[in-house]
């Protein structure tokens, strides 16, 4: 398996830090730093008190101490506030990261307030790893994000596509490691069948598995109006299509709180189908995502979470353009009437899609290997051999002299090369079979043909 090497700027050991959006990121990456000193470094607050404690009780949770929470969202509702709140994280960081003196930075994402961070980062010759690099969304959070790219100097991203697209930024290839979706190791270790305590919680005791709704919609930031006009219709056709329906309250960004506003005017706390949260914990809110008969709005949880479950999405608007995407997701783009989404919403309410395994996922950080037969000499020998021609492991055997129980062995020892191809994390793409091993009549060994198993029986 391909690992980054992040070398040290001097002897004295410190700490890493890390900063992060999606709360299931940490969880599993503290098993990557049992011997570091791990800290957390949370910059934003908020809109609401109770959200930060509770965030703030899940990282800790995951055994990580919370060395620093800095207060550096300026409240407004326009791109300024964003702007200012970037302005202040940069006034604040210097101390905390002089204080801490890190090894390394992990910084996750394409939120303002992560610009900030990585600036800071780079402007104080911190190593930068930036999680999640190469995508795009069609927002400002492309442009936010591939400035956090720039100023990186090792990368994780999710697809091929963001790998390539890091390739094409002129990242060097050895500092970027294609990992898959951070957050679903988490997400496939969650007990999502046992789900009655959340349902009650959150949606109401009368629920069931897919009998509801989860909605998440953000402002997009390069078209503040048309995306609270898109909010407002989404209300309406959720209310038309006559579901339980849990909504969530936006994010932070400039156009939210008129969101916010819309959710009250039109009366959605107190109606019977209708429940709302400010802030759902990460291992409940996967519960939900997994048991509800369909996500809309256009939440990077609906185009990448919510496939792990198979649940049915609608993406409405430009907000996730361009962001690799499963069958399970419906795109509604053109979302300018009430009419197209509640459509979209009757083609999409309940469907059935294939949940992804853990084996789905696993393979992308697998190391890509093959079975290696050597039918040569007077041995059979069959290695696993990745593909930058590295022997991982051999087994040799005395051939047989019948032709039956010569292709017998062969089969039972790539049996046993299989099953410990699953042991080394390899994924076995194919076998390859030489008939070579000529004797050397001037030394009378065996001459392997296979240039990857020579020397080693």
């Amino acid at each position: 398996m391909k690992k980054l090497t992040i070398g040290r700027q001097d002897p004295h050991p410190h700490c890493t830090i890390i900063y992060f959006i999606n709360i299931g990121i940490p969880a599993c990456l503290t098993r990557y730093f049992e011997s570091t000193n791990l800290v957390c470094l949370q910059l934003p607050v908020p809109t609401d008190s109770s959200t930060t404690m509770s965030t703030y009780r899940y990282i800790e949770q995951d055994g990580i101490p919370i060395d620093s929470r800095l207060h550096t969202i300026v409240r407004g509702e326009d791109e300024a506030a964003m702007v200012e709140s970037i302005g202040l994280s940069m006034v604040k960081l210097p101390d905390v990261l002089l204080r801490l003196r890190p090894d390394v930075l992990i910084v996750h994402g394409d939120r303002f307030d992560a610009l900030s961070l990585a600036t800071s980062a780079a402007l104080m010759n911190i190593r930068i790893v930036h999680v999640e690099g190469g995508e795009v969304s069609g927002t400002i959070d492309d442009m936010i994000r591939h400035s956090i790219t720039k100023l990186s100097h090792y990368h994780i991203c999710c697809t091929e596509r963001a790998h390539s697209r890091l390739l094409a930024m002129c990242e060097d290839n050895d500092r970027i490691l294609l990992a898959g979706c951070t957050s679903y190791d988490k997400l496939l270790t969650t007990n999502t069948q046992d789900c009655r305590a959340v349902l009650d919680k959150w949606i109401g005791p009368e629920s069931e598995p897919r009998d509801y709704i989860l909605a998440l919609q953000h402002p997009v930031t390069t078209n503040i109006r048309h995306s609270i006009k898109m909010f407002g219709l989404m209300l309406d056709a959720l209310l038309e299509f006559k579901k339980r329906v849990i909504i969530l309250f936006p994010n932070i960004d400039a156009g939210s709180k008129e969101m916010t506003r819309l959710i009250r005017l039109k009366g959605i706390e107190n109606h019977p189908l209708c429940r709302t949260a400010k802030h759902i914990p990460f291992e409940e809110f996967t519960i939900l995502t997994a048991n509800a008969g369909l996500m809309i709005g256009n939440s990077s949880a609906g185009v990448r979470e919510a496939g792990a479950f198979g649940t049915p999405v609608i993406n409405l608007g430009s907000r996730q353009t361009g962001r690799e995407t499963g069958e399970n997701v419906l795109h509604c783009r053109e979302a300018d009437t009430m009419q197209k989404i509640y459509h979209s919403l009757k083609i999409q309410y309940q469907r059935q899609f294939p949940r992804e395994s853990q084996r789905d996922i696993d393979h992308i950080l697998e190391t890509q290997s093959a079975l290696a037969v050597d039918l040569g000499g007077t041995h059979l020998r069959v290695a696993v051999v990745s593909s930058e021609g590295n022997v991982l492991h051999i087994v040799s055997h005395p051939s047989p002299t019948s032709n039956e129980e010569r292709i017998e062995l062969i089969l039972k020892l790539l049996v046993e090369q299989s099953k410990k191809a699953v042991e080394l994390n390899c994924r076995v793409l194919g076998v390859g079979v030489s008939t070579g091993g000529r004797v050397n009549p001037t030394e009378g060994v065996v001459m392997h043909s296979t240039d990857s198993l020579k020397g080693i029986l």
